[in-house]
């Protein structure tokens, strides 16, 4: 991995405290972004998972730590291969449902309990994506040469997570800290880099008191910003519930297409029902929830460990607004054309709000022994695509 010589970066920093650094241009990930658009949308979408990959290289290869960058090793076909393989599991289930629906009926107890089953079968492959998303990018991701991993199973760990989210309903949420902060550091205390494995000791006494400040905030601010939308549709007339409920009583009746004054109708409530969902309680949840992200953000950093490495978060619930607040603005009014300015903008917010204190000798880190999945993170793929 050749140093970083590159006139005009800035100098590394000293050895007691320093950062990631992020060197990557607008300009750059808008060339790779375009061309991705385009040969995705040609190819009806398949072309997503190289997409990914190119912009993975390129964020990668303009990221460094102690002057020496990271590199991304994986393919679009790994990626790709591991989707078809998910897909072709969840088919097969589906085929299943559906053949003992027509032999046993829909209100069969089998079949009843079959759909059930594949519910918790997919909430439950949802979370082994996210172990074996974070072992694919880790063995796949290079610094001196030194790549990571995982120890441990993703299935194994999907079980597990599966059992503590089941105490979220029956706690009305408020197991959430704990639970989450459970489920962090069994990802966490199993990943390494080379020959070190990264420490953590994640404790949800101290995010507590921010969690329950967020949710009284957020609902507060959603119980407002919604009710001053339905004031204002209903002093402008938009809310017609008669006029609607009278359209849908003709449609079922007679058929036909709504008249100018129900497709009126139509179109006012849909406005107000997105609205309601997208101002009233995504600006609650940007306003209200950062104070838990950026004390979970915090405490999470100071609690880890790697070598002799510490690290320290900056971020705070202001900052974190802005973040959200300005990502949201641009994703929207671009029509989603400013996605590379969301991750410009997130990489910048990462570079200058972690703080990471000691030098890793990186004489001493040797290369991994851990297994390399022969598959990408088909399962992450399937249910939460992501930024990158």
């Amino acid at each position: 991995m050749a140093a970083i010589t590159t006139a005009g970066e800035p100098a590394l920093p000293g050895a007691g405290t320093q950062r990631l650094v992020y060197d990557g241009g607008l300009m750059g990930l808008y060339e790779i972004y375009l061309l991705n658009l385009v040969l995705t949308v040609i190819t009806i979408g398949i072309f997503r998972f190289w997409a990914k990959t190119r912009i993975r290289r390129y964020v990668w290869s303009h990221v460094s730590f102690q002057g020496d960058r990271l590199e991304y090793t994986g393919t679009g076909g790994e990626l790709f291969k591991g989707f078809l393989i998910v897909l072709g599991f969840i088919v097969l289930y589906g085929i299943l449902q559906s053949v003992l629906q027509f032999a046993l009926g829909p209100t069969s107890v089998i079949a009843v309990v079959v759909q059930f089953a594949f519910m918790f079968f997919v909430v439950y492959l949802a979370l082994v994506a996210h172990y074996t998303a974070q072992n694919y990018r880790l063995t796949r991701t290079l610094w001196r040469g030194v790549r990571g991993g995982m120890t441990g199973s993703g299935w194994s760990y999907g079980i597990k997570a599966l059992l503590l989210s089941l105490l979220l309903p029956l706690s009305l949420g408020l197991a959430q800290p704990w639970v989450t902060s459970k489920l962090v550091n069994w990802r966490a205390n199993a990943s390494w880099f080379g020959s070190e494995r990264l420490q953590l000791d994640l404790r949800a006494g101290p995010l507590y008191g921010a969690f329950i400040l967020s949710v009284v905030l957020t609902l507060a601010l959603a119980a407002l910003f919604m009710g001053a939308i339905g004031g204002f549709a209903y002093l402008r007339g938009w809310l017609d519930l008669d006029g609607f409920m009278d359209y849908v009583q003709q449609h079922q009746m007679e058929g036909g297409v709504p008249d100018d004054a129900q497709a009126r109708t139509i179109v006012q409530l849909v406005f107000v029902a997105y609205a309601t969902i997208l101002l009233g309680f995504g600006l609650a949840y940007i306003l209200g929830w950062a104070f838990y992200a950026a004390t979970f953000y915090r405490v999470t950093a100071g609690s880890a460990q790697f070598a002799n490495l510490r690290f320290q978060s900056h971020a705070t619930a202001g900052r974190l607004i802005g973040l959200w607040a300005g990502n949201a603005v641009i994703y929207v009014v671009t029509l989603g054309f400013g996605y590379p300015i969301l991750i410009q903008r997130t990489l910048r917010f990462i570079e200058r709000n972690l703080e990471i204190q000691g030098e890793l000798d990186g004489t001493r880190l040797t290369q991994s022994t851990i297994a390399r999945p022969r598959f990408g993170e088909g399962l992450l793929e399937a249910f939460d695509p992501g930024m990158f």
